[in-house]
């Protein structure tokens, strides 16, 4: 069974989740974010950057809760204006380098979580191997994370263990 969840938290600062309309509450995400970890879990979630209202405040406010939300994988969007919805006319506006900054901000801190999973997971993982690319094999873990596999045997298709592998920033990479 996979052990990663993707759960859309949207945001993680209070007052951004009801200017989005966002029924989520983040001490109740993070209880149930905390728990899923507790139980084996990698987690990943969607999130919007530079939503109308995302004030410098509110933006430190959801960086500190990010850090506190045990994620290993993000879908992260830049807020884009859409005819007919209540935000296109909500202020302030986040300027486009400012989201873009947030965006990268955010990108940064969910991969050095997702490098430090990684690191510190001692489990075997079992890798669907779904191609070949540079004489390299490229799979994806039960935790959604991608592995490199060096083998002389055809892998593709296949379903492999491995519990030696090393944990690298850019993703894992072992030999079979």
């Amino acid at each position: 069974m996979a052990k990663h969840l993707h759960i859309a938290l949207q945001h993680t600062s209070k007052k951004m989740l009801e200017i989005m309309n966002r029924r989520n509450k983040v001490l109740k995400d993070l209880e149930l974010f905390e728990f899923l970890r507790d139980n084996g879990y990698a987690l990943g979630t969607d999130f919007i950057v530079g939503h109308p209202g995302e004030t410098d405040e509110l933006w430190k406010e959801a960086v500190e809760n990010l850090h506190r939300f045990p994620l290993t994988h993000v879908h992260a969007f830049t807020y884009s204006k859409r005819d007919g919805t209540p935000s296109v006319t909500m202020k302030p506006q986040v300027k486009g380098d400012i989201a873009k900054i947030r965006y990268n901000e955010l990108i940064s801190i969910i991969d050095e979580k997702n490098y430090n999973f990684r690191k510190n997971n001692k489990n075997t993982l079992e890798v669907l191997i779904e191609q070949e690319k540079n004489g390299k094999y490229i799979g994806l873990d039960q935790y959604f994370n991608q592995i490199e596999v060096e083998s002389s045997a055809d892998l593709v298709g296949d379903w492999v263990f491995l519990k030696n592998y090393e944990a690298k920033e850019n993703g894992n990479v072992a030999k079979f």
